[in-house]
């Protein structure tokens, strides 16, 4: 089954600021010392070209971010923990490559890969391993860092909601409206 998620762009045409993502994901076991790769996918849902200039990923209980000096995927896409915490993850991968604006038919996305290791025996579906994350800086084409990006806040994700991510409790799409 594929894990990458279905988009139905059928709002953004109704005017409304989100698209609607339904990812299908079969629940899988994994052990203490596992490496999981996620795939960030990052879409522009507004009216203008736009660059993600920061993404920050925030780690659950039970993963551990792969130092870049051990991992090839995070080297490769500029992953660096500043805080230090191994759970506030932070790239700029993304940054030098426009996301072209909703066009009215295709919603533009660029992926980033981050490795991190598993630090305790889970069944996904039962204890849940919910990576999250958020576009915490923006620019628009001309690399303007004050247009509002009408549908996201960044760094608005509260220590509760990174550790509590509950997908599909929006009203108005997957996961925190930010």
């Amino acid at each position: 089954v594929s894990r990458e998620p279905s988009v139905d762009v059928t709002p953004l045409k109704e005017g409304k600021t989100d698209a609607k993502y339904t990812t299908y994901k079969t629940p899988g076991v994994v052990e203490k010392g596992d490496v999981i790769i996620y795939t960030i996918r990052v879409y522009n849902e507004g009216e203008m070209a736009g660059y993600a200039e920061t993404v920050a990923d925030y780690l659950p209980e039970g993963l551990e971010f792969v130092p870049a000096s051990e991992s090839t995927i995070n080297t490769e896409n500029g992953w660096t923990n500043p805080l230090g915490d191994g759970k506030t993850i932070v790239t700029d991968k993304l940054s030098g490559t426009i996301l072209k604006a909703f066009d009215g038919t295709t919603l533009e996305y660029l992926d980033v890969k981050i490795e991190c290791k598993v630090t305790a025996s889970v069944q996904i579906g039962k204890v849940s391993l919910k990576n999250i994350a958020e576009i915490t800086a923006h620019s628009d084409s001309e690399g303007n860092i004050t247009v509002k990006d009408y549908d996201s806040t960044p760094e608005n994700l509260s220590d509760d909601q990174k550790a509590n991510y509950n997908p599909g409790s929006s009203e108005q799409g997957w996961g925190y409206e930010d």
